[in-house]
């Protein structure tokens, strides 16, 4: 048995403990739903409708096209730095390391 302040008082009646469930119930607010999202869509839906589109420019195209080609050749530039690592990690004590723990190295 536990010796805290639980087992000085002991288990509660069934009486008691439906009384208290019944007070906390009675207590509680009742929840409102959600607002119907699809209602929200609509009304957003129709918002957007009626504000004129805009035209992008053949600058706004080109600044997406150059925006699209530094990240690829970033990503690209990242890749072979972390390959030339992985290369100098690997002829600098990778090698001694795998014929001195596992036998001849596979390249």
């Amino acid at each position: 048995m536990a010796s805290d302040w639980r087992s000085k008082e002991g288990e509660p009646s069934p009486a008691q403990t439906r009384a208290r469930a019944a007070g906390l119930a009675k207590a509680a607010e009742p929840v409102q739903p959600p607002p119907d999202k699809t209602l929200v869509d609509k009304k957003e839906a129709a918002a957007a409708a009626k504000t004129p589109s805009v035209r992008r420019s053949w600058r706004g195209h080109a600044a997406d096209l150059f925006s699209f080609l530094l990240l690829v050749l970033g990503s690209m530039t990242f890749c072979l730095l972390v390959g030339i690592a992985a290369y100098a990690a690997w002829e600098s004590w990778g090698r001694a390391l795998w014929i001195a723990r596992i036998g001849p190295p596979p390249f």
